[in-house]
């Protein structure tokens, strides 16, 4: 669990949080990988998410834009260990 993770000494800086019936893309974890920095650089931003319901083929994107958004699935996502303390 989130809590005893966050009860460990602290050699974690980030804490990945799935859904029990995700599945995985193929490439998600270099999409955390890549986007891990992110939490570091924007204090503001409370985590990445790689659950996209925009992401269905009928609806335009783009592979290589990310969009700020205020939903939070909260199905499958990394936050850091910073944030989710102050939740």
């Amino acid at each position: 669990s989130i809590k005893h993770v966050l009860s460990l000494p602290k050699q974690y800086s980030d804490i990945l949080v799935i859904g029990n019936s995700m599945k995985f893309a193929p490439d998600v974890l270099d999409f955390f990988y890549a986007s891990a920095p992110l939490l570091q650089l924007d204090r503001s931003l409370w985590c990445v998410s790689a659950f996209n319901e925009n992401g269905l083929s009928h609806f335009h994107w783009d592979e290589w834009r990310l969009l700020r958004d205020s939903f939070y699935s909260g199905v499958m996502s990394l936050m850091s260990r910073d944030a989710w303390k102050e939740v």
